[in-house]
């Protein structure tokens, strides 16, 4: 049987403040429910995080994955992806650390060098380890360092190499194949490395100065291999696939790669053409954050630090197709690495965005209030429990609350009878004497000593009074008559019950 996942997808996103945040969207899937439900870390301004990558065997439900986070203190974390809890910890630069210029021990890129084989089992961290698979990190100053997973009492990484790539790099990529890295920065044109030899293997150079004799300076921001050579390749005329062919000026082969620049730039490098880009666009006017490529390898999307999301199509040449939503500068794109045509953006708007790749329809986001640096994908969790059991344990607890609440009416509607019982007492209780009073008042008038108009007047007052009480049922004057119309309305609420 299956395991049955918990939640349709699952994405990772990183801040400035050094927090992870895990967001699901619910199986259906129901974009509309995305919402973060994990917080990994602690707040750390001075080790925000600024890469970000994850590796797994497959992207079925259950899944185990790693991730590895690269953080602005220079300083690399290998976290399992399913608990968030850390495998392994490093620092980047080493000892090759420049202490006068802390902004060079900085991560700019951290890349796994391959895939984590399947676990048959065994916890991420294991399966790392039997398989001896690699972390590649790069820092701002231009160091690379490679670190292998190694078997012990408990999963550790050890540094199995590092050397100096470039002055000051800005971005970084790692093609397919895990042969050949890219990097390049501010005042360094777009240069390839060996990673077997860790040597470089090619230099790009910079576009033919324009009609006036102006040359953008080289900033590179972004990178990305067209692994196969995608649509470029299908082109007429340019034949051949990258690492397919023979191409002398590069020891790692025929290599394809597209940068972006502060000049708002895409070019497009080809090893076995030369050293100057062989296709130019100028798109907007921002400097370009992020490039990634769709798994077709006929377009690659490109973000800016305007908000703007669209897709250099290779065939024709041209940007188009723009994803829209966006309110701030997108930071990172992710494509979905299992082949689902979604793409996943994260920028200054502390949105996690996911479109459809295809149709370009802004499918969910979620809120995750903090600025956001990068994004990756990660596979669903396996579900804990069957639905059936955990349906009906909430469910046996019910009848005894339903009791209790009709226990509760019962006792107050006791309560509001003894309550009534003891208003009809204090009320029969003060009409008793206010009846004495008056028949004391009646005997003393009729017992005074002494005719004439005084005697007649008491004896008619009193005698006003009798009628009164004559009257209770029609409310005569006097206190008696006042007390007995009392006690008739009284009498009146014991009628109605």
């Amino acid at each position: 049987m299956e395991p049955q996942a918990s939640a349709a997808f699952r994405l990772v996103a990183a801040d400035e403040l050094g927090l992870l945040k895990v967001v699901e969207v619910p199986a259906g899937p129901k974009w509309g429910d995305a919402a973060v439900v994990a917080n990994w870390g602690t707040v750390d301004r001075k080790n925000g995080i600024t890469a970000l990558c994850s590796t797994s065997s497959s992207f079925e439900p259950g899944t185990p994955s790693l991730l590895a986070a690269g953080r602005l203190g220079g300083s690399v974390q290998v976290l399992d992806g399913g608990a968030g809890t850390q495998v392994a910890s490093w620092q980047a630069a080493g000892e090759q650390r420049n202490v006068g210029s802390p902004g060079t021990a900085r991560v700019v890129g951290v890349h796994f060098l391959g895939s984590l084989p399947p676990g048959n089992g065994l916890s991420a961290a294991d399966a790392a380890a039997a398989a001896h698979l690699r972390a590649l990190s790069v820092t701002a100053g231009g160091r690379v360092s490679l670190h292998t997973a190694v078997a012990g009492a408990q999963a550790a990484w050890e540094q199995s190499s590092s050397f100096q790539a470039a002055p000051s790099v800005a971005c970084s990529a790692l093609s397919g194949d895990s042969a050949a890295l890219a990097v390049g920065g501010e005042g360094c044109q777009l240069s390839l490395w060996d990673l077997a030899t860790q040597s470089r293997a090619w230099q790009a150079k910079g576009a033919k100065p324009s009609s006036i004799g102006l040359v953008d300076l080289a900033h590179v921001t972004a990178a990305t291999f067209l692994d196969g050579g995608g649509g470029y390749l299908g082109r007429s005329g340019r034949g051949g696939g990258a690492g397919g062919g023979e191409d002398a000026s590069c020891s790692v082969g025929r290599r394809v790669v597209v940068a972006g620049n502060t000049s708002h730039k895409l070019l497009l490098y080809d090893t076995a053409a030369g050293r100057r880009p062989q296709m130019e666009v100028a798109w907007r006017d921002a400097r370009v954050t992020a490039l990634a490529v769709d798994d077709a390898g006929q377009r690659v999307w490109a973000a800016n630090g305007a908000g703007a999301v669209e897709a250099l199509d290779l065939r024709t040449g041209r940007m188009g197709g723009a994803l829209k939503g966006a309110a701030g500068s997108v930071r990172a794109l992710a494509i979905h690495p299992g082949g689902e045509p979604l793409i996943a953006s994260a920028g200054l708007d502390r949105f996690v965005r996911v479109h459809n790749a295809t149709s370009r329809a802004n499918l969910g986001r979620a809120y995750t209030k903090q600025q956001l640096t990068t994004v990756a994908w990660l596979p669903p969790l396996a579900a804990a429990a069957a639905p059936e059991a955990v349906d009906r344990s909430r469910q046996e607890p019910q009848p005894r609350r339903q009791a209790g609440k009709k226990q509760r009416r019962e006792a107050d509607s006791e309560e509001s009878e003894e309550s009534e019982e003891s208003e009809e007492l204090d009320v029969g209780s003060a009409d008793g004497s206010d009846d004495s009073d008056n028949d004391s008042e009646d005997s003393s008038d009729s017992g005074d000593e002494g005719g004439g108009a005084q005697q007649q007047k008491q004896r008619g007052s009193g005698s006003g009074g009798s009628g009164g009480g004559r009257g209770r049922g029609g409310g005569g004057g006097g206190r008696r008559g006042g007390g007995r119309s009392g006690r008739g309305r009284h009498t009146g609420v014991k009628r109605r019950k």
